[in-house]
């Protein structure tokens, strides 16, 4: 990831929508602050020690105070980004419920992380037939997930812009770092034995009150636990009113 970071921001490649695309791009990256910058790739990358575990710099999901930034613009996060033609919030958030079977991972982590910041309670179905309490998301609470695909795309775009920098006279790495990274760079999809897919968590996710433990090794247990019964499986709509009488 070293190598592949430093190749993407050597030069101007702003024309390449993996370069773009890939989250790399340290002028496009904040601090959790919402403010403060990074200098270049080094202060990004680190590698910073946390709990003897090598990782990088705290980043922000998005710069959500661009106003500017297509992407995020109207949506507004925490008192921040662009307008919003709604003043008042259509619901309080006491009044809004979550309801989930643990079965939320990425996305769904971070939508309700948001929710429940703001005072909105969760409640939790099913799990295991015993009493006690249970997460109301159970998958992995990580930012951003990568397919092996996208990986093998970095990778190769990485590996291109080298090689056209050491046919142009100004290599981007030293010799010692060119012999590194062929080595460590993963062989085609296509050469696999066997046909292969897959992705793993790219970004691990922290909290404003813990900024050393990524959230998916945090226990977050629901407001509720409530059980599925043989009325719930033939009415869906019985469950909501058990979560919602729960309440």
């Amino acid at each position: 990831m070293d190598f592949i970071g430093t190749i993407f921001n050597h030069g101007n490649n702003s024309d390449n929508s993996i370069v773009n695309g890939s989250g790399l791009v340290v002028a496009d990256l904040i601090q959790p602050d919402q403010t403060s910058t990074f200098k270049n790739w080094d202060e990004v990358y680190g590698p910073y020690s946390e709990a003897g575990v090598p990782v990088s710099a705290l980043m922000a999901e998005f710069n959500f105070a661009d106003d500017a930034n297509p992407v995020i613009n109207p949506i507004n996060i925490d008192g921040e980004g662009g307008e919003l033609n709604a003043r008042t919030p259509p619901f309080a958030p006491e009044d809004i419920i979550i309801l989930t079977d643990g079965r939320c991972s990425s996305t769904c982590t971070i939508f309700v992380d948001h929710m429940v910041s703001k005072g909105v309670r969760t409640v939790a179905v099913g799990g295991r037939p015993r009493a006690g309490v249970m997460q109301a998301i159970g998958g992995i609470k990580g930012s951003e997930v990568l397919a092996l695909s996208n990986i093998e795309s970095m990778a190769t775009t990485a590996a291109s812009l080298l090689a056209d920098s050491i046919s142009s006279g100004s290599p981007i790495l030293s010799d010692k770092n060119q012999t590194r990274f062929s080595q460590v760079n993963p062989i085609p999809l296509a050469n696999f034995p066997l046909p292969i897919s897959g992705s793993l968590n790219y970004l691990n996710t922290y909290t404003a009150d813990d900024e050393t433990t990524p959230t998916q090794f945090t226990y977050e247990a629901a407001n509720c636990h409530i059980f599925y019964t043989a009325e719930t499986l033939y009415k869906p709509s019985k469950t909501w009113a058990l979560a919602a009488n729960a309440t």
